[in-house]
């Protein structure tokens, strides 16, 4: 039987999980798990035995009340992917594995393998990539 990795002190009471939302989970986990309760994020009921989370607001200082664990952890996803894109539109170089043909896109990256990366800068010409950087 595998051991479960222990969290550091101070961990879920770090991130929101403490003693009292404990508490709190504890107290609401009979209306729950009985599927008399509905998700706070998609508004679709929340079945006995199904998977659930008490659903923190997003600014973590209160509660949006139960939701599904898939509709928790996806608005979690979601906030973390957008804080990564800054422009989700922005166009994006080209990443080739190897020269597919000599006049791609400005910009095009060739790792070709991570041998000899190169950029294509028009024209037919390509540079190493690391030439580019100086």
């Amino acid at each position: 039987m595998a051991r479960r990795r222990r969290k550091p002190p101070g961990a879920t009471t770090n991130g929101g999980w403490g003693h009292r939302h404990q508490q709190r989970r504890a107290a609401i986990a009979p209306m729950v798990n009985a599927g008399k309760a509905t998700c706070a994020r998609c508004h679709e009921p929340i079945h006995a035995g199904e998977p659930w989370h008490l659903d923190h607001n997003e600014t973590r200082d209160g509660y949006l009340g139960v939701s599904h664990a898939y509709c928790n952890l996806r608005a979690g996803a979601d906030k973390l992917n957008g804080q990564r894109r800054n422009d989700p539109n922005a166009e994006r170089p080209y990443r080739w594995s190897h020269r597919w043909y000599d006049d791609p896109p400005v910009g095009t990256i060739n790792y070709d393998g991570g041998r000899n990366p190169e950029i294509h800068t028009g024209d037919g010409n390509w540079q190493p990539l690391d030439s580019t950087s100086s």
